[in-house]
């Protein structure tokens, strides 16, 4: 019997299912190899709370971080991620794991180690949040590290879609080791582990703060500038007043009219925790005002506040931060007032009041162990003769606490506010506002700020 004729393409079919097992085969093959890539990486960089080693190298960095400030311990948490699939977690925990601990193995980079962190039942289950030890990077270098491998797990858990809705992606934060050496030199597991549960809080309250309180502007940007002020006793350029202004040039503290939108609060947090990281690494002996209105406190997203506050390093908070309450009314009882000075004063370097200069009197003044000052930088119809009195109402009232004065418009204006007996000054005259910490604080003789 004769063989049909062979056409020219009837081996395709058969070359084409050749190269499909081809590819096929590679795919397997490089799988293959990826896994074992992973397990290498694994191997080299997780470290478990029984492995010696990891423990005295993060209590080496715990001691390092008592006394000077340290980024070099970074927390990734999955927690917000965790809480929004719900019960999808159980069902794709492992998945999730080998995504999330595989990338920290292969970015982390060479000679650096992470730490699963488990819940109180030490469950193998129960992890949702690891330590990064970072020993040989900077802050700066360490936070942005850490944000980057974070950003990675997200976009792979966002690619694996383990959700319907889009959930919240991985964070990463700097922790506060302060008190984590036990007087033996030994890790003091206890409180470190209310570090990381503090540290997820916060993340956890900033990503689902409000973004508008209502009646305020849909969208409202606003960035964040520091205002120096010169300090009398030290004639130093020492103390930093976070300022947000928004892309329309209003001040959000010095002009009340505007609208202060409780996400700009939020935000003004995570500024304030970078400053003070950024004044302890370059061991900058200055302060940080955090401007919050005072209606926050008595809002529902004053826990979130708070918790954004006591998330910062504690040593640094202590050492530099002053805590500015803002857009005081005019009528609120001293009570209240102390109220707020007792639930900060232990958690800062200082509680302060920001009043009207030109009102005739507010209760804040009743009120003893804080500081008080006043913003001018917005416009104002007042002439030299009021500013001076006002500043000297300001100064008796005020009797041996500690002021300040900003937003004063030329020397005569500076003057004015020394003659008064103001603790801090700052003006156009002597510094206008900056986007970011100078290296050096500026020493600026009284005599040149007296001088006509």
């Amino acid at each position: 019997m004769a063989k049909a004729p062979t056409s020219a393409n009837s081996g395709a079919p058969k070359q084409g299912a050749v190269k499909r097992l081809v590819r096929m085969a590679a795919a397997i093959l490089k799988r293959g190899s990826t896994q074992h890539e992973d397990q290498e990486a694994l191997s080299h960089t997780r470290r478990y709370w029984n492995d010696s080693s990891a423990v005295t190298l993060l209590a080496d960095l715990a001691r390092d971080g008592e006394t000077k400030a340290s980024g070099r311990v970074q927390l990734i948490s999955l927690a917000d991620f965790r809480e929004s699939i719900g019960p999808l977690w159980e069902k794709y925990e492992e998945r999730i794991l080998v995504i999330a601990e595989t990338t920290i193995a292969r970015m982390i980079g060479k000679g650096r180690t992470f730490i699963p962190m488990k819940d109180k039942d030490e469950s193998e289950r129960a992890v949702d949040t690891w330590l990064l030890l970072l020993p040989d990077l900077e802050l700066d270098a360490a936070r942005d590290h850490a944000a980057a491998i974070a950003a990675k797990i997200g976009e792979k858990l966002a690619g694996a879609q383990f959700a319907a809705e889009e959930a919240p992606l991985p964070q990463s934060a700097t922790l506060d080791l302060t008190g984590a050496m036990n007087t033996d030199g030994s890790l003091n597991r206890q409180v470190l582990r209310t570090a990381v549960g503090r540290a997820r809080r916060s993340q956890s309250n900033a990503a689902h703060a409000p973004v508008n309180a209502p009646g305020e502007p849909r969208r409202l940007q606003a960035s964040a500038m520091l205002r120096p002020a010169w300090c009398v006793d030290t004639e130093m350029e020492d103390t930093f007043l976070l300022r947000p202004k928004s892309t329309m040039g209003q001040d959000l503290v010095a002009d009340s009219t505007a609208p202060f939108p409780e996400i700009v609060a939020t935000n003004l947090c995570a500024a304030a925790a970078r400053q003070l990281e950024e004044m302890g690494r370059k061991g900058l002996r200055a302060r940080l005002a955090l401007p919050i209105p005072y209606a926050m406190f008595y809002a529902p997203i004053a826990a979130t506040l708070r918790d954004s506050i006591m998330a910062m390093p504690k040593q640094l908070r202590l050492l530099h931060l002053r805590l500015e309450i803002v857009r005081v009314p005019a009528a609120i009882s001293v009570d209240r007032l102390a109220v707020l000075r007792e639930l900060f004063r232990p958690a800062v370097r200082e509680v302060a009041f920001l009043v009207d200069a030109f009102a005739s009197r507010s209760d804040v003044y009743d009120l003893d162990q804080i500081v008080i000052g006043a913003d001018l930088s917005a416009a104002r119809g007042w002439d030299e003769a009021e500013l001076r009195a006002a500043l000297a109402r300001m100064t008796d009232a005020a009797a041996d606490r500690h002021t300040y004065v900003v937003g004063l418009r030329n020397a005569a204006h500076v003057r004015i506010a020394f003659t008064a007996g103001i603790d801090e000054i700052g003006g156009e005259s002597l510094s206008v506002d900056i986007a970011q910490l100078p290296d050096q604080l500026r020493l600026i003789p009284r005599a040149t700020v007296t001088a006509p």
